[in-house]
């Protein structure tokens, strides 16, 4: 993991974005293992990637609830136009 932060950075061309990078893995918070199951499909585990940049959690389960695990609406509308631009998918926001 520590090596994929570091070549991460190296890629990064100014201050401002290292320091966002560093951050964020800072910012990443534990989820509990009590209750979690991985995900399965390739679907899963891509939505579950999506989640987990928009929660900064380290993981995401696939029976885990948006709401539950930090998300909120403004959240919930963002990961819905990645949905909709990576798989050409319309879903309303109360789905």
């Amino acid at each position: 993991m520590k090596s994929k932060v570091v070549n991460r950075i190296a890629q990064l061309s100014d201050v401002a974005k290292v320091s966002r990078a560093i951050e964020q893995q800072k910012s990443l918070q534990q989820r509990p293992e009590e209750g979690y199951v991985a995900p399965a499909t390739p679907v899963q585990e891509y939505l579950a990637a999506l989640w987990t940049q928009l929660l900064r959690l380290d993981k995401v389960g696939i029976h885990d609830n948006f709401f539950e695990v930090g998300g909120n609406s403004l959240l919930g509308t963002r990961l819905l136009a990645r949905v909709r631009q990576n798989f050409n998918l319309e879903l309303p926001l109360p789905a």
